[in-house]
């Protein structure tokens, strides 16, 4: 999540521009639908986060919500989400219209921040308040997805393409170690959120925080030759075919250890994008071989163990 500037806005002043998003209840009522689909565009021509840009945000955003469910917000929920808008934590009690008051967040953080994440500690909540807030912010001209484990790469690309995503912790975790373990860039799929809502941040960034996230599969046919065939060239080098960096617990090709290598690759130039993957596993057998040591291993195991 990106850390930005807080609007510094005072109790006062939250109270005011709440205020001031009531009372333009009655103009904001005679709008079109297509009047408010486009009003994004009156918005983007004012400073981001202006009070101007905040006040006919959060009244364009809750006339759509009530032409969705048929109830305006209180004021006590546009305080809410003046709040959680300027990065701080707004404590709201069951049945208080939590759901609701992250959509108004979503619509201001999508247009001041490009993209906004809604990260919500369960599955369940996640495509519910995505179903909820879908109507009301494509009503608004926005776009709105839902990130879950059963999406396909390309649908995952999608989904984070979106102006606003709905997705659980653990999601947007395991999406980061599988982009991380991806030999190719197209095959990654996580963007940076321009803006991130929490829901049950207690939970999310304390508790469930505690809890390791652990990936794993079936090694294909092709990638355990790929091992083997590393493993066999390193095994086949000697002292001087690698360096090794002991402070920084690092080992690399030498000139003689990249020859050798692109001999035994068959190609001229490792580094060159058609052989990310040969290199990949070369690296891999490297640090197996040179730097890991098995008893180390098993003993920092051991006491990680003893720690819990």
């Amino acid at each position: 999540m990106l850390k930005r500037k807080k609007l510094g806005l005072s109790e006062n002043s939250i109270d005011k521009i709440a205020g001031m998003v009531l009372q333009l209840q009655s103009s904001f009522s005679q709008l079109s639908e297509d009047d408010l689909q486009n009003f994004k565009e009156v918005l983007k021509g004012y400073k981001k986060n202006s009070e101007k840009f905040i006040v006919e945000g959060l009244a364009v955003a809750r006339e759509a919500i009530y032409r969705k469910t048929g109830f305006y917000l209180y004021k006590v929920q546009l305080m809410g989400a003046l709040i959680l808008y300027q990065n701080e934590i707004a404590e709201m009690a069951t049945g208080e219209g939590k759901t609701l008051t992250a959509v108004l967040v979503a619509y201001l953080g999508a247009l001041a921040h490009n993209n906004v994440h809604v990260v919500t500690v369960n599955a369940y909540l996640a495509k519910r308040d995505s179903e909820i807030a879908s109507s009301i912010l494509e009503m608004l001209g926005l776009t709105v997805s839902l990130n879950h484990s059963g999406l396909s790469n390309k649908g995952k690309k999608h989904a984070y393409s979106a102006d606003v995503m709905y997705t659980t912790n653990s999601e947007l975790g395991f999406d980061c170690l599988r982009d991380n373990l991806a030999l190719n860039l197209s095959d990654q799929v996580q963007d940076i959120a321009g803006f991130c809502l929490i829901d049950e941040v207690d939970s999310i960034l304390l508790d469930e925080a505690s809890a390791p996230l652990i990936i794993s599969g079936d090694a294909k046919e092709e990638t355990k030759y790929n091992y083997i065939k590393a493993d066999k060239f390193v095994k086949s080098l000697n002292s001087s075919d690698v360096t090794i960096d002991r402070k920084y617990n690092l080992v690399t090709l030498s000139n003689t250890g990249l020859e050798k290598a692109q001999k035994a690759y068959s190609t001229s130039n490792l580094y060159a994008a058609t052989q990310i993957t040969n290199l990949h596993f070369i690296k891999m057998a490297l640090t197996a071989t040179y730097l890991m040591k098995k008893r180390r291993a098993v003993y920092c195991l051991k006491k990680q163990n003893s720690a819990y």
